[in-house]
């Protein structure tokens, strides 16, 4: 998960796997949206909470620089308490003239940047659709053919999460890919609807 300049710290996050018992934290500097276009200055490990269902764990992480400069970043996962502090120091601060090379990089990438951030976007949204169509068929009693269409769709959808993506340009709603994983999410969020509404009318009948 990445957090934006914009959010109210502390930000909650769920797990992104089943039977999760860690996560790491990856704390960079810089202007860019993605980790791998800034400056790593820290990473730590939350370890040691109960294995759970993706998304149940929720891990809180906050951010606290104090007069001296020095950035106090922690991880907190909220059923059981256990957390995780590090203290950031120098290499937290860069020169004046590395600050304006990055804020110019970011500004050259901007259109680049945007269509890699709403691509990780979808595709972290594509992700949870699967699993919560694989959790369904496992829980409720759906008909075949209706498990043989979620079968099919999800098919579609992981075909499309692997193409090449094109990120020249900023225009997302130009943007091929985008525009296709955009379509096939909601087709499939409808999908996984009409599903759970036939099983509870199949259930009240």
């Amino acid at each position: 998960s990445f957090f934006a300049a914009s959010d109210v710290m502390p930000v909650p996050k769920p797990t992104a796997s089943d039977n999760q018992t860690e996560v790491s934290i990856h704390v960079v500097q810089g202007e860019r949206p993605m980790a791998m276009d800034c400056v790593s200055i820290g990473r730590f490990d939350l370890q040691g909470f109960a294995p759970k269902p993706r998304g149940a764990t929720q891990i809180v992480v906050g951010f606290e620089i104090d007069a001296n400069g020095i950035m106090k970043v922690s991880a907190k996962e909220l059923l059981s308490g256990v957390e995780q502090k590090v203290n950031i120091t120098g290499r937290m601060k860069i020169s004046e003239e590395e600050r304006k090379r990055l804020i110019e990089e970011s500004k050259t990438h901007a259109g680049a940047d945007r269509l890699r951030r709403e691509e990780a976007l979808f595709m972290s949204n594509g992700n949870q659709h699967v699993y919560k169509a694989r959790n369904i068929q496992e829980e409720l009693l759906l008909p075949k053919e209706r498990v043989d269409l979620l079968n099919k769709v999800c098919a579609e959808l992981k075909a499309i999460m692997e193409l090449p993506m094109d990120y020249d340009g900023d225009d997302m709603k130009e943007n091929q890919k985008l525009e296709k994983l955009k379509r096939k999410l909601v087709e499939l969020a409808d999908l996984i609807n009409d599903s759970i509404d036939i099983y509870e009318m199949g259930e009240a009948a």
